[in-house]
């Protein structure tokens, strides 16, 4: 309530010099029309798409996945199955593999950010691009792989996982080829993490946007970002009473295509193309190397977001809304104290609601998800399950992977508040999942398909202060676990806490 009437006041205040609608103003304080300079930087006429080009460059992309799955071709042996022609064509060969949770959950959606990302750098938007790896997810699964059954899972992790992570990489590229000059610094940014985008614009030499100035690190203002990198210590505890130290590495990104993003402002926009990207990425490790991978990555692709930021007495004060469609990804694979536990998760077509509003050097930032999931769940049922009841008979992806594919729902909930370098948040979310039967890869084979099904729930809180004049940061963080599992009659729960303090840079 404080903050709220201290927006209000600071609003009235900076009403004399209200800027005009569709209007921002840029760091160097002259005032913008928001719609030409958003459409001169991200419209659909700056870069005419190339088929022809984006249609060799995924070829190429399947090309070298045929090289390595036969060079591999005695790793890749045990996974043939040989289905007939006819039970491919007729969907009797259709089924969920029992590969490594690794290979479905990391390596396959990276292989679908290739081909989302070709089209991408050729000029083509996000839904022609999820297009294309769609259309090369499925031609692989049922014409590449004519040796394996089609794997159902495949077919929807690959595209969904690929467009997410091949979008935040799209937009990361767009930003690093953005600097208005040629620091080195920029321009070794530009050749590394923006190559596709350098080597695709040598060809085209593509019309130049009007140049914005250089943001803190050298690149456009016509993009906000937010980085983290950052390292630490980590204290383990779970519900066994067991403890232990693990030394983090810590990396968050967001960026945000649009110019004037929390500047002062007044406009509205309705996107659709994956404007807002975010990436989270937790690794923990010991003297036996990684115990704890953690990875999370967002793309908003079609949405609304409006602003209303004007000049006050004391800095800016108003709000920013966002309220848009999503697809996410997530890959969690824990060893902690000798205990497994694994959850990967497509989060298709989230509901995504964002706030921003402050005034001042308080602002507070409110955000809420709920999406539709595909997972690959760990049972923390099985084992107990197997003691009692044997494991021949059940699914093949339980039995030698110890994880199972389901449907479900999730959602999500963040806030945090800051003030001049201090920031404190916390964030909540839940998933309820229900095991998919039937389909195993040898459905043929499983005469005890055991349903199950799990939830988890996470939740934690931080503080952070910066430096003054240094984009320097300190977090401590507290975070907990919580699982509950079901496999028939057989159930089994855990949790496990993090406390962690991290020191790093923010810029």
């Amino acid at each position: 309530m404080a903050a709220m009437a201290a927006i209000a006041t600071l609003v009235q205040q900076g009403r004399a010099n209200a800027i005009e609608r569709d209007t921002f103003v840029d760091s160097s304080g002259r005032a913008r029309p928001f719609r030409d300079t958003y459409l001169d930087w991200f419209g659909e006429k700056r870069r005419r798409p190339h088929l022809l080009r984006a249609t060799i460059e995924d070829v190429g992309v399947a090309g070298l996945g045929v090289l390595h799955y036969w060079v591999q071709r005695h790793a890749n042996q045990s996974d043939w199955d040989q289905p007939s022609p006819v039970d491919r064509f007729t969907l009797r060969a259709v089924r969920f593999d029992n590969n490594l949770f690794t290979t479905n959950n990391i390596l396959h959606p990276l292989a679908g950010a290739a081909y989302y990302g070709m089209p991408r750098v050729n000029g083509f938007d996000p839904h022609e691009a999820f297009l294309a790896v769609l259309v090369a997810s499925t031609f692989w699964e049922f014409a590449l792989e004519w040796r394996e059954k089609v794997s159902i899972n495949d077919l929807i992790v690959t595209p969904v996982g690929g467009m997410v992570i091949g979008e935040f990489l799209f937009q990361l590229g767009e930003y690093v080829t953005s600097a208005p000059g040629r620091g080195l610094a920029q321009e070794i940014a530009a050749v590394t993490l923006g190559a596709p985008r350098r080597a695709h614009d040598a060809f085209d030499r593509p019309r130049k946007p009007a140049p914005l100035p250089p943001d803190a690190l050298g690149f456009s203002s016509a993009f906000w970002h937010r980085f983290r990198l950052a390292s630490g210590a980590t204290a383990v505890s779970n519900d066994a009473g067991k403890e232990a130290r693990l030394q983090n590495i810590v990396a968050e990104a967001q960026i945000v295509s649009v110019p004037g993003f929390l500047d002062p402002g007044r406009f509205h926009l309705l996107f659709g193309e994956g404007n807002f990207t975010e990436l989270r990425l937790r690794m923990e490790v010991t003297d036996d190397g990684l115990e704890d991978f953690d990875l999370w990555l967002e793309a908003d692709i079609v949405g609304y977001y409006s602003q209303r930021i004007e000049p006050a007495s004391h800095g800016q004060a108003g709000h920013g809304v966002l309220v848009a469609f999503a697809n996410a990804f997530r890959d969690a694979d824990r060893w902690v104290l000798g205990r497994r536990d694994q959850l990967a998760v497509a989060h298709f077509a989230a509901a995504v609601g964002r706030l921003w509003f402050g005034a001042g050097g308080l602002w507070l930032r409110l955000g809420a998800d709920l999406s539709g999931d595909f997972a690959s769940v760990r049972s923390l049922a099985f084992e107990p399950w197997i003691l009692r009841n044997g494991i021949d008979g059940t699914k093949t992806v339980l039995s030698k992977q110890g994880y199972y594919f389901a449907l479900g729902y999730s959602a999500r909930l963040r806030a945090v508040a800051s003030y001049r370098g201090i920031e404190v948040g916390g964030h909540l979310a839940y998933g309820d999942y229900g095991s998919i039967d039937g389909l195993d890869r040898w459905q043929e084979q499983v005469s005890r398909d055991v349903g199950g099904d799990d939830q988890i729930l996470e939740y934690g809180a931080w503080i952070q202060a910066r430096l003054p004049w240094l984009p320097v940061v300190a977090r401590a963080s507290s975070d907990q676990v919580v699982r509950w599992s079901r496999l028939e009659k057989i159930r089994d729960s855990r949790w496990d806490r993090r406390m962690t303090a991290t020191l790093g840079l923010q810029f």
